[in-house]
C-alpha cells in the first residue's frame, strides 16, 4: 500500500504541474503532509501566465502581485484566427478571493469590461463567472481561468450520420498534411501538434459522401461534423 500510496502522489504531482514530493520519510501521513505545503505555497501568489477560453476567444494574460495584494497584467484576446487584441487587467488578491477588472475586451462586436470575482483554491485555477458590461449591454458567463501557459493548438470532434445520429467510426479525416481514424463512437482528434490558424479539413468513408470544410485550429479547437450518406 505504501508504494500506491507514493505512485498516486507522483502522479498527482505531474498532473497538477508540480515538482515530485520528496525527502524526508516516505510514508502516506508525510506524503499528504509534503502535497499540502507545496500546494499552500503555490497558492500564496496569482503572479505568472494565465488563460481562459470565451467562446471562441481565447483569453491569456500574465499577472504580477504587490505585497498588499494589488495584482495587475497586461495580456491578448483572440476571436477565432483574428489578430490579438491587447487587454490590461487589475485587481486584488486576498487568498482566497481573486478579483480581476478586465478592459480592452472585444466580445459580440463591441468593447466591454470584464470583472471575476472567485476563490483560488486549487492549483487546477479559478472558477467563477464573467460579467461583461456596456453602455446599454451586459452579460454574464461562466468562466474558469487557468493557471499556466495557453496550451498548443489540436482539434478533436465527432463524426455522426446526418440521418440517424448514430456514430461514423472508420472515416478517415485529414488537415494539415497530416490524418487520423474516427474511433467506433465517431470521435476523433490530433494530438497538439498542429499550427493556429484556419485550414481545410476533409472527411471520407466509403459509405459517405466526401465532407470538406474549413476549420479554426485553436487551443480548444472542437468540431462535430454530420455526414451525409451515399
Amino acid at each position: 500500500m505504501k508504494f500506491a500510496t507514493i505512485r498516486c502522489c507522483a502522479v498527482l504531482c505531474s498532473l497538477m504541474g508540480l515538482p515530485a514530493c520528496s525527502g524526508g520519510p516516505t510514508g502516506p501521513e508525510s506524503i499528504a503532509v509534503s502535497l499540502s505545503e507545496i500546494i499552500d505555497e503555490q497558492l500564496r501568489s496569482v503572479a505568472g501566465p494565465w488563460y481562459s477560453q470565451i467562446g471562441k476567444s481565447v483569453l491569456e494574460f500574465s499577472l504580477t502581485q504587490a505585497p498588499d495584494g494589488r495584482v495587475q497584467g497586461i495580456g491578448t484576446m483572440r476571436e477565432g484566427v483574428a489578430p490579438p487584441e491587447p487587454i490590461a487587467v487589475t485587481g486584488t488578491y486576498h487568498r482566497p478571493n481573486l478579483s480581476l477588472t478586465f478592459t480592452g475586451i472585444v466580445f459580440e462586436g463591441r468593447e466591454v469590461v470584464g470583472t471575476f470575482d472567485g476563490a483560488y483554491t486549487s492549483s487546477f485555477g479559478v472558477e467563477s463567472t464573467l460579467r461583461l458590461t456596456a453602455e446599454g449591454y451586459s452579460k454574464a458567463l461562466s468562466l474558469w481561468l487557468w493557471e499556466g501557459s495557453l496550451p498548443p493548438p489540436r482539434l478533436d470532434g465527432r463524426l455522426t450520420d446526418a440521418v440517424t445520429g448514430s456514430p461514423v467510426g472508420g472515416a478517415t479525416v485529414s488537415v494539415q498534411g497530416r490524418t487520423v481514424t474516427s474511433s467506433p463512437t465517431g470521435h476523433y482528434g490530433f494530438l497538439p501538434n498542429l499550427a493556429a490558424g484556419t485550414f481545410s479539413l476533409k472527411v471520407t468513408h466509403p459509405s459517405y459522401i466526401d465532407l470538406v470544410r474549413d476549420v479554426d485550429v485553436l487551443p480548444f479547437a472542437t468540431v462535430d461534423f454530420k455526414l451525409q450518406p451515399r
